[in-house]
């Protein structure tokens, strides 16, 4: 009787006042949501903006003017050079006007060399390493990037196991990251793991390995009590600024919508610590989760191909679901 005693004392003609219960109406307000959202939805694009790779700049300009730009550099960039060039830029132009470029340009003088036998090499027919891009391959002291160069060339050829001899040669110099990448997919491609180990043994590769590549050739090894490290490597190499901070912005919104609808009584309770240990439960799975796709498609063969129907699972290929 007493708790019916003072809900009938309340007076019911005073509207309730405060922070907390403008704050509860204002998180049920459409426009506020909305409003929320669209920040984020602002945020998020800002920061893909920033993120955005600088690659595509490159196919927004004419690739012959682009090229030409950035020939005329301070530092001109090989590796930009090189894609542009791979891209066609090579045939939108005489060969005379683009020597002229190349011997204008701030190239030092062994990237000069290359890139002029680049461009002999795509644009004469059939599309093949040049007596000169060889022979820069072939010397003593090789020229930088001339083995990738002719690496790539026969991998565009699908000579597969003549651009593993370049890029091989070409990782042994300690810059070359690109062919060490080229080479390790190739091989990890062809299953060739004794030679991917025989390359990760090279004391001048070796070392230079990324994490992800010693990953790959552990799950491929299935050296599943070893792979603890190279992952947790991968994982701090790729803990970068602004993936970091998208991440964490991602974390952030969910705690809030978890907040907003448990409706915790006071700033510490048990409605509080629980989405703060889901979100460290969501960080701490990552490591396990790349653990489980790693073994499924290693032991099991499951990955993901994009085919709803795979033939395994419908009597082979001329079958039909």
């Amino acid at each position: 009787m007493t708790q019916l005693e003072n809900l009938q004392q309340i007076d019911r003609s005073r509207n309730i006042e405060g922070t907390a219960v403008r704050l509860y109406f204002l998180s049920r307000s459409p426009r506020v949501l909305a409003g929320v959202a669209a920040g984020i939805l602002a945020i998020g694009l800002g920061l893909a903006f920033l993120l955005q790779s600088k690659e595509p700049a490159l196919t927004k300009r004419p690739k012959i003017g682009a090229l030409k730009a950035e020939l005329a550099r301070e530092t001109p960039d090989v590796e930009k050079i090189v894609t542009l060039l791979s891209r066609g830029a090579a045939r939108d132009v005489y060969a005379e006007e683009g020597a002229g470029w190349i011997a204008s340009s701030k190239l030092s003088n062994s990237d000069k060399s290359v890139i002029t036998a680049l461009w002999a090499s795509l644009t004469e027919w059939p599309v093949e390493p040049t007596a000169d891009l060889l022979f820069y391959a072939h010397n003593i002291q090789p020229l930088r990037h001339a083995n990738e160069l002719v690496g790539d060339l026969y991998l565009s050829a699908k000579q597969k196991d003549d651009a593993i001899i370049y890029y091989e040669r070409e990782g042994k110099n300690p810059e070359a990251t690109g062919a060490r990448q080229k080479l390790f997919t190739l091989l990890l491609e062809k299953r060739d793991f004794a030679g991917a180990r025989r390359i990760a043994n090279d004391p001048a590769i070796g070392p230079q390995l990324t994490p992800a590549n010693r990953v790959m050739l552990t799950a491929g090894e299935r050296r599943w009590h070893e792979i603890l490290q190279p992952l947790l490597a991968m994982e701090k190499e790729y803990l970068k600024p602004m993936p970091t901070l998208l991440a964490g912005l991602a974390g952030l919104v969910w705690l809030i919508i978890a907040l907003q609808a448990i409706q915790p009584p006071r700033l510490i309770s048990f409605r509080t610590i629980v989405p703060l240990l889901a979100v460290a439960a969501g960080v701490a799975s990552v490591l396990p989760t790349l653990f489980a796709v790693l073994f499924e498609e290693e032991m099991w063969k499951l990955k993901q191909t994009g085919d709803s129907c795979p033939s395994c699972f419908c009597g082979g290929a001329g079958s039909r679901c």
